[in-house]
């Protein structure tokens, strides 16, 4: 799961990044097979400390496609917008319980 927000004023450009060319990006990455996203319902009270959120499906080892991951975006495989906010993302695995 990622949960983000784009700097202030560049959700279309950050939607359009995402949509268009981060996540086939991520999806060439073994393990990755699908990808959905959503943004956070505007309620009254509800306090949502980020705007997007997307679920990722892994099938394999989660600890590869993470290492992947950051592999990707230190060597400049990944193509980053300057629209992404890193310091409002946050980055979670989660394991389905047996």
């Amino acid at each position: 799961m990622v949960f983000s927000t784009p700097r202030e004023g560049m959700d279309d450009e950050y939607n359009t990044w995402y949509n268009e060319v981060h996540i086939p990006e991520l999806l060439q990455i073994d393990g990755l097979k699908s990808c959905s996203r959503y943004r956070a319902a505007e309620l009254e009270g509800q306090g949502a400390t980020h705007r997007y959120l997307a679920v990722y499906e892994i099938d394999g080892d989660p600890a590869a496609v993470f290492k992947q991951m950051r592999e990707n975006s230190t060597s400049g495989r990944s193509t980053l917008s300057p629209a992404l906010d890193p310091k409002a993302t946050q980055v979670t695995f989660w394991e389905p319980i047996q």
